[in-house]
């Protein structure tokens, strides 16, 4: 029905809209409770998408996809019995439709997981959700769809005359801050950072699995001497304490220390402010249900460099201790991938948020320095 109304209304000089928003697939998945037979089946349901893809671009309508809701098999065919859903099928449409938007760069929110997180009461009904759920969700989507509409604000030829007036911001560090690959479900807190400082130019020159020890033989790190910046954002940590790793551990008050201070005084010299980034937590919690704390020795020594050269620190270790202490086990793996068995990285929603409160610590020290010049 989705196609079918936007080949209908696209044409007409009503429709004047330059963005879809689309949610669909709890009608696809409907099914006969006798014959099992779904109201549209997935391969039809794939193809419909992606017709629906095209289409949007024969119009030049951009398109923001929203996942499908969860459901709750028992109680949906309580209520009602004459036609079923089930997770199942929720889980393997959402899965199809994210291949389809990924492949075809549409911005993807996954209001699914987000509602997986919710605890108590959802249901209103049978499928529908309770005024409080639809007001978090809500709130959820309205977060998201304004990172998009920023993101998509200005033109690539005026993101590049814009990019070269703005102040440029490094960013230093392992894969908690690196952009991930698509594949693997996660990315790091600096991808986001770019939509939420548009007065400045985030480049993100963090290393998937590098430490300090090995970032300063990386290309990244000679990349960053040439490169003009105002700021560099220096966080390493998760990979410097695998003790298991020649190649890359170091002693958090011995090499750790003396590889960061090595950082901060090259960025100096090329012009740039050092900030040093705290590691965020790694994302596990102890028989009490507290946060570990098995990187607080490198915490506290990035701490002590800062205090020790007066350089600013952001702690981004305390700050998603307390984001995890709040969210508790369950609801944290919306923000991470403990699902996965992966108790370092971030995701999508995660990296957003962990960005967020990196961007909010960043604009005070701006701020600051703003009016101390």
């Amino acid at each position: 029905m989705v196609l079918a109304f936007l080949k209908q209304i696209l044409p007409t000089a009503e429709f004047t809209a330059k963005w879809v928003i689309l949610n669909c697939g709890l009608h696809d998945i409907k099914t006969d409770w006798q014959t099992e037979q779904r109201q549209i089946e997935l391969n039809d349901y794939i193809r419909n998408l992606k017709s629906v893809v095209t289409l949007m671009r024969e119009y030049d309508i951009s398109l923001v996809w929203i996942s499908t809701t969860p459901v709750d098999d028992e109680r949906h065919q309580k209520h009602c019995p004459e036609i079923h859903r089930h997770q199942c099928d929720v889980d393997a449409y959402n899965l199809a439709a994210e291949d389809v938007m990924l492949h075809a760069g549409v911005p993807i929110i996954d209001l699914h997981r987000f509602t997986e997180t919710l605890e108590g009461e959802l249901y209103c009904d049978h499928v529908h959700f309770n005024e409080v759920i639809r007001s978090w969700q809500a709130a959820f989507l309205v977060g998201h769809i304004e990172r998009i509409l920023l993101a998509a604000s200005t033109s690539s030829m005026d993101q590049e005359n814009a990019d070269a007036l703005r102040p440029r911001i490094l960013l230093l560090g392992d894969s908690t801050v690196a952009r991930l690959r698509p594949d693997s479900g996660t990315k790091g807190w600096g991808e986001p950072l770019n939509e939420l400082l548009p007065d400045h130019e985030v480049v993100n020159l963090a290393v998937s699995g590098a430490s300090t020890k090995s970032f300063l033989c990386s290309e990244a790190y000679s990349k960053a001497q040439t490169c003009e910046a105002v700021y560099w954002l220096i966080q390493f940590g998760h990979n410097d304490m695998k003790d298991y790793d020649p190649a890359r551990f170091t002693e958090a008050h011995g090499a750790y220390k003396d590889n960061l201070l090595e950082m901060a005084e090259m960025a100096k010299i090329c012009g740039a402010k050092p900030i040093f980034v705290t590691s965020p937590h790694r994302l596990k919690f102890d028989d009490e249900g507290n946060p570990t704390e098995e990187l607080l020795p490198y915490v506290e020594a990035v701490r002590n460099l800062g205090q020790e050269h007066a350089i600013p620190v952001i702690d981004l270790f305390e700050m998603t201790g307390d984001l995890m202490a709040g969210f508790g086990e369950t609801k944290l793996q919306w923000l991470t991938a403990t699902k996965h068995e992966d108790y370092a990285h971030f995701t999508p929603n995660g990296a957003c948020v962990v960005s967020a409160l990196v961007a909010k610590e960043l604009m005070l020290i701006l701020d600051r320095d703003t009016e101390e010049a």
